[in-house]
């Protein structure tokens, strides 16, 4: 994996446990933030839907990173898209996986969900 391959600068999110709390002893975020890393969000399809009369549409991406145990299918991706000037976020699919085993990189399939 070349480095400038990894081109968006992403944030890796995990739920919020039940009890997770701050340092003040408030509840914590109901996605606090895990890790911030280097990826690449690759567009591979787009479809719209249509359930309880309200279209609905979702857009998959593959989102590669460098090799981290902490990521899982739990997590979630917030990118902040500069040139679109609002928030993203992609859930994954399934267990983001090593594809090579090797341990180097992790690729995973996630959906955008439109808000």
């Amino acid at each position: 994996m070349m480095a400038g391959d990894l081109r968006h600068r992403v944030t890796i999110q995990r739920p919020r446990m039940q009890d997770d709390r701050d340092s003040t002893g408030q509840p914590s975020s109901p996605w606090p933030d895990v890790v911030d890393v280097w990826a690449a969000i690759e567009p591979l399809s787009s479809r719209e839907s249509f359930s309880a009369q309200q279209a609905q549409s979702v857009a998959t991406h593959r989102i590669r990173m460098r090799y981290r145990t902490d990521v899982d299918s739990t997590c979630r991706v917030r990118y902040i898209d500069p040139a679109l000037k609002r928030t993203r976020y992609f859930y994954f699919d399934g267990a983001p996986i090593s594809p090579d085993e090797k341990r180097e990189e992790l690729i995973g399939t996630a959906s955008e969900r439109a808000k």
